[in-house]
């Protein structure tokens, strides 16, 4: 039906970060008990249904936590040297086209699942993806190419164009495609502001995937379904077929 896929969150988030008041020292040990989601979205016909509110909503639930507990409890990280902490406290994820009808006003009853946090400052790498196969061969060629992979620094892409903008002389403005993306923030426990503080989270905040699936169903997929009796009869793998083709 659709897919939420999480990794390590970015070190520096300036609207998250605006948040909360780290202490110094711990900033990067805190931000390590967040994810971000880096891709969240529903595939054909649930689409049509506003499936992608029910993946959102799927980073709230009971079963992602128990699964990073699962993944990383008594694991040591490679870069840290530290032990996985429980809780996962919270979700970071960004819109990538302007405000997101998947995060407005997501919601479990009077529960807010994602709460629009700021706006990403315009930079990235969305104007440059066509060229990157080409700057990715310079700097090859150059010898100063960083290749994908564990242990090789976060944003890869991003550390290969900004070196390939100073060998050229450049300036890192060209690094600005002017899109502002919304920034959203998925609190998983009680009192996590406090916790960023560096003192004590409170108790997570239970949500369990059958509750949120049934809440989905009534409050989204069956208003829409009646609204658009025809949802189903779209033929979904020409569509992803269609789209991979563009």
């Amino acid at each position: 039906m659709g897919i939420v896929g999480l990794q390590s969150p970015p070190a520096d988030l300036r609207c998250r970060d605006q948040q909360f008041a780290f202490p110094k020292s711990r900033k990067l040990e805190l931000i390590n008990q967040t994810m971000d989601a880096y891709t969240v979205g529903a595939i054909p016909p649930y689409s049509f249904l506003l499936g992608g509110k029910l993946c959102a909503g799927m980073i709230s639930t009971d079963d992602v936590r128990q699964a990073y507990w699962r993944q990383y409890a008594a694991v040591r990280g490679v870069l840290t040297n530290k032990m996985g902490s429980q809780p996962l406290v919270g979700v970071s994820t960004t819109s990538a086209f302007g405000r997101s009808s998947i995060y407005n006003r997501l919601s479990y009853g009077d529960r807010l699942l994602a709460k629009h946090i700021g706006d990403t400052k315009g930079y990235g790498l969305l104007h440059l993806e066509g060229l990157y196969p080409r700057i990715e061969s310079a700097l090859d060629r150059w010898g100063s190419l960083t290749p994908a992979g564990f242990g090789n620094g976060p944003k890869v892409r991003w550390q290969n164009v900004t070196r390939f903008l100073h060998r050229l002389g450049l300036p890192n403005d060209l690094l600005r495609h002017g899109l502002a993306r919304p920034v959203y923030w998925f609190p998983l426990v009680e009192d996590v502001e406090r916790g960023m503080r560096g003192e004590c989270f409170g108790p997570s905040l239970q949500l369990s995937q059958v509750a949120w699936s049934e809440y989905w169903k009534t409050r989204w997929a069956i208003p829409r379904a009646e609204r658009f009796p025809h949802w189903n009869q779209t033929d979904g793998a020409q569509l992803v077929r269609d789209a991979i083709a563009r």
